[in-house]
């Protein structure tokens, strides 16, 4: 960054510098101090600069609107469920200890009833893979009021184990039928809960509850389907939600690891101590691990959003500060050089508002040259951004006029106290300068 900064600021200087270098002194000396070695050549080249400057700018708003406006989508969707007062810890049960799974499952029941009793906590449960911990499990199936698919064929689905309160200590809609409850034991027939997406794909006009499916795992596994269930953005807000299978942790017994999830009232880390306690209390051995508030997961996962977005927002508004003081530094020396001639004007009948005009109009001109460019390019730009906003048109009239009328606003205000001085020339003295 120093060594483009030192070339940059060599290369710039360089050509004003040589540009002084070829003039004639003879000429100079004979010309006045103002319009001394300044040619219509060097005009160009400086309005063309600020052009540039205000079309780039414009441009790098654009871009930065963009992505504030795919950020408050991602926000705006959320990953399916309430994350505020929510509170996870993982534990693991060793199997030297635990090698019976009825041991395990009672284990977590338990644990969770303990939890649940606590002072603040409103609701609990548990989880062999946690939203937004980036974990999982999945493994085909197929639905039996259909032929079955060919090998190789099978559709697949996330498959989550979970104590029967999840979906309640979650905040996850029911959509259709019913949650777990005590009655699903292990001795019971089984069943599923399956989520919306998959309950979309085989009975897309409704029907989802009451149909079976099958699931190899050991032995083909077949399961009633006895709710339906909001999706839940597992790996993020941004990420297309998969089909999920949720089975009563009590019924389907493959796990030693589970997340312990919490639903509190103030600050969901107060409970910790607590939950620490419980867990000792039933087994000093076993550490909690991983302990985490689901708004910090959730704002993990949209971190690099964030910082993208902040990032370029940054930067476009330097850019644009530095446009304007560009358009600022153009004007206010046309004035300078205009000096005598807006003397001459002003002393031939011209108002002050004539003057002020002609000077803005120049301003206008060039922002409006390079908000004509700028927008082009934002056009251009917006098909290198497809990738990096969600839900959101890169082609978004909306953000692209309210980007063109904030520069154009800031680059015209920053032409008016040019213009303003230009107005307030004295003749008499315009008329001496030189």
């Amino acid at each position: 960054a120093l060594a483009v900064s030192l070339l940059t600021g060599l290369a710039f200087g360089l050509v004003p510098a040589l540009h002084a270098a070829r003039s004639d002194p003879a000429t100079a000396l004979r010309g006045s101090s103002s319009r001394a070695g300044i040619g219509r050549g060097v005009q160009r080249a400086r309005n063309a600069l600020v052009v540039a400057e205000i079309a780039l700018s414009l441009m790098l708003l654009v871009g930065s609107g963009l992505l504030i406006r795919s950020f408050a989508r991602v926000t705006e969707i959320g990953v399916g469920f309430d994350t505020a007062g929510l509170v996870s810890a993982q534990l693991s049960l060793p199997a030297s200890r635990y090698a019976d799974t009825r041991d395990r499952v009672q284990f977590y029941e338990e644990l969770v009833g303990r939890v649940q009793s606590l002072p603040g906590v409103a609701q609990a449960s548990a989880i062999t893979f946690l939203p937004l911990a980036g974990q999982g499990s999945a493994t085909s199936f197929w639905v039996n009021d259909r032929p079955v698919p060919e090998p190789g064929q099978l559709p697949a689905a996330d498959i989550r184990w979970l104590h029967r309160d999840y979906h309640r200590t979650m905040g996850i809609p029911l959509l259709a039928g019913r949650l777990f409850d005590e009655s699903d034991g292990p001795d019971a027939p089984l069943v599923v809960i399956v989520s919306r997406a998959l309950a979309e794909r085989f009975w897309p006009d409704g029907g989802a509850v009451g149909p079976t499916l099958s699931m190899p795992w050991g032995d083909t596994l077949v399961a009633e389907i006895v709710g339906v269930v909001g999706d839940v953005r597992h790996n993020g807000p941004d990420k297309t939600p998969r089909e999920k299978i949720y089975w009563h942790h009590v019924q389907f017994q493959e796990f030693n690891t589970m997340t312990i999830v919490a639903r509190t009232t103030g600050d969901p880390l107060d409970h910790v101590a607590a939950m620490r306690a419980e867990v000792e209390a039933m087994d000093p051995d076993l550490p909690l691990f991983n302990v985490r508030t689901m708004d910090a997961r959730f704002s993990e996962a949209v971190a690099q959003r964030r910082f993208i977005m902040l990032a370029l927002g940054v930067f476009a508004t330097i850019a644009a500060l530095l446009a304007c003081v560009g358009v600022f530094g153009v004007m206010s020396y046309l004035v300078s050089q205009r000096t005598h001639e807006i003397g001459v004007r002003m002393a031939l009948g011209a108002n002050a508002r004539t003057v002020a005009s002609q000077i803005l109009r120049k301003a206008l001109w060039l922002i409006g040259l390079a908000t004509a460019i700028g927008g082009a390019g934002a056009l251009l730009l917006s098909r290198v951004m497809r990738s990096m906003v969600f839900e959101v048109s890169t082609i978004d009239p909306l953000t692209l006029a309210a980007a063109t009328v904030l520069l154009a606003g800031v680059a015209v205000a920053s032409s008016l106290w040019p213009a303003l001085r230009a107005a307030r020339v004295d003749p008499v003295r315009a008329l001496r300068f030189e």
